[in-house]
């Protein structure tokens, strides 16, 4: 895969996560939980495979709490980021909630990393991965490729797509010209995201749309997530393709 697929560089991911402090997923945690979050826990719970033993791989895992989530599920838990301060934010995040998982620094692309994981998992997911993609095709294929006969994938992104809620809001803020940069924000109309999948015959498309509630992108972090957490509880069922503010996909590998 060409470099100038990636709409982000490492050192961009390596300055996000640096200086970052893990969370600890107490009781308090989960019950303050963003209705986001929640909905999609409620849709891995209905489609994917419960039970111990069964093997997950997080595809860009930083900063680790839905590690911490799966492993809660019963799940022996695997993760892989290609940024340094990534990774160790999420052996952080680990530790500090108990967990036992493996985290590898490595670009998914390298045939070593292929070679020792080819079809060993069970679910492999990403989210907000694949749109940093100029060709979301390639990392789905690594995906499929993670995964075992039977195994279930999953990719999110957030609705960044033209005439969205969350774009417009982007744009008044001033920062649409940064996220469109760094976001293949065309993806993220379904028809388009369908025709990236057609190619995958061994898929079976379980899920595929729009889900609520509606993301505000405020800037403010203690009253903005008061208010999201309002908004988001109140749109939590909203399935748009205007206001919804994240898109799933799960399918199962023939």
């Amino acid at each position: 895969m060409c470099d100038e697929e990636r709409m982000t560089a490492q050192n961009y991911w390596d300055e996000r996560y640096r200086g970052r402090k893990a969370i600890r997923y107490g009781v308090t945690r989960q019950i303050i939980e963003p209705a986001l979050y929640r909905r999609l826990k409620s849709l891995f719970e209905k489609w994917l495979p419960q039970g111990k033993g069964k093997k997950v791989l997080e595809m860009g895992c930083a900063p680790g709490g839905w590690l911490v989530y799966f492993h809660r599920l019963g799940y022996d838990v695997y993760g892989v980021d290609y940024s340094q301060a990534g990774c160790e934010l999420t052996r952080e995040t680990l530790r500090n909630n108990g967990v036992k998982g493996v985290i590898t620094c490595e670009d998914v692309f390298n045939a070593s990393f292929l070679n020792k994981y080819e079809g060993f998992f069970d679910v492999v997911y990403s989210l907000g991965v694949v749109e940093h993609f100029a060709d979301p095709a390639d990392i789905i294929s690594i995906h499929l490729k993670l995964l075992h006969t039977g195994g279930f994938l999953i990719v999110g992104m957030p609705n960044y797509g033209d005439g969205t809620l969350l774009r417009k809001l982007e744009k008044i803020a001033g920062g649409e010209e940064d996220l469109v940069k760094t976001h293949n924000v065309r993806v993220m109309k379904l028809p388009e995201f369908r025709k990236y999948l057609e190619p995958f015959e061994n898929i079976q498309i379980q899920m595929l749309g729009y889900i609520g509630p509606i993301g505000l992108p405020l800037k403010s972090r203690y009253v903005g997530f008061a208010l999201n957490y309002v908004v988001g509880y109140l749109t939590f069922f909203l399935n748009s393709e205007v206001l919804s503010s994240y898109i799933v996909l799960i399918a199962r590998k023939r």
